[in-house]
């Protein structure tokens, strides 16, 4: 499923690097609108707004879940012809690239069968939705692989989700993360692609930068002095404030860096290089500081390439706490990595 996904939306073709989709709602709405489509929509049905909502939430929902690699939805023949017409124009006559080629191992990847998860890893997903803090441990952050596996992207997945809560209405809990590095650079890596992430999110669903921005609107209203506070400190750290001659990309990238630092700052979502001799194995630990809810994984490569979960035991998780994690927060060499540190002048969404 993750060769479909890349091929679909990361990897680049020809001399001009040319994408095949910048987002699964960018093919919804090739599928919608070329002539030679079948999912096109008449002129009638695109000018409506409701109607045309309506057929791009429900292509949009059926392409996520063929994309998810649970097997919940089948590939069509309607589908599948579609895109290889898509692909077929966008790469025709591009050299050194096959279409049709490249048409057939995507729909192999996603006619693979579905992958059967860990048991392990159904049961942090779980744990994980029901935290109110999460303490992350590692020297190699998951969301800094290049090519993650399913079950790197579901860990990955279930963080961005966690973040995400906070700008959504319907979300009742609001989790806390802290992550642990070795490294300030480090640091600085893990928080531009966090920030990667949250972008392509956004871009794939409209829904959520709309309840984004109302966030946004909402942290300026209640809170007068943010803005000027906020735009203060990227002048200081010589980044350019004006917005003048911001494109869509520009806007976004803006939007979440103000997010970000929001959450950094109200200590909701924090970086740290810690200097505690804690990351031979990576591990996340949730509600640390509560002896009664604590529950913790341990994450390891195995030689297949594929992450293996393992559950702490309880006993086991009350001797990190009193040794580990208490002796980490007394820590006064342990150093905060701000996320207005990481941001750049520039708009960089091909991060890798």
């Amino acid at each position: 499923m993750n060769e479909a996904i890349n091929l679909l939306f990361e990897q680049r073709f020809g001399a001009n690097h040319i994408k095949l989709f910048e987002s699964r709602l960018d093919l919804v709405v090739a599928l919608l609108t070329d002539k030679d489509s079948s999912f096109k929509l008449t002129d009638e049905e695109r000018n409506s707004g409701d109607v045309y909502s309506k057929h791009r939430n429900r292509l949009q929902s059926y392409i996520s879940q063929i994309l998810s690699g649970a097997g919940t939805r089948k590939v069509t023949p309607e589908f599948t012809t579609a895109l290889a017409m898509l692909i077929n124009k966008k790469l025709e006559g591009i050299e050194g690239v096959d279409p049709k080629e490249l048409s057939d191992k995507i729909m192999s990847s996603l006619l693979q069968s579905p992958v059967k998860l860990p048991e392990e890893l159904e049961e942090y997903l779980n744990d994980f939705k029901e935290a109110s803090y999460a303490a992350v441990f590692t020297s190699r952050p998951l969301e800094l692989e290049a090519n993650p596996n399913e079950i790197i992207l579901r860990i990955r997945n279930a963080t961005v989700d966690g973040i995400c809560n906070y700008f959504l209405e319907n979300s009742l809990l609001k989790q806390k993360f802290k992550y642990n590095l070795p490294t300030v650079q480090l640091g600085i890596l893990f928080w531009r692609r966090l920030a990667y992430l949250l972008i392509k999110r956004l871009k794939a669903d409209p829904n959520n930068l709309f309840d984004l921005k109302n966030y946004i609107e909402d942290v300026r209203l209640n809170n007068p002095i943010w803005q000027n506070e906020y735009l203060h400190k990227l002048k200081v750290i010589g980044i350019n404030v004006d917005n003048s001659n911001d494109t869509g990309d520009s806007k976004l990238k803006k939007l979440v860096d103000e997010f970000l630092t929001y959450l950094n700052e109200k200590a909701i979502l924090e970086v740290f290089e810690t200097k505690e001799p804690v990351f031979v194995i990576p591990h996340i630990i949730f509600n640390p500081n509560e002896s009664t809810k604590i529950k913790g994984y341990l994450f390891l490569d195995n030689k297949t390439e594929i992450i293996e979960v393992y559950k702490y035991r309880y006993r086991d998780l009350i001797g990190w706490k009193d040794n580990v994690w208490d002796t980490v927060k007394a820590n006064k060499k342990t150093k905060s990595i701000p996320y207005i540190e990481s941001i750049e002048d520039t708009v960089v969404l091909n991060f890798v």
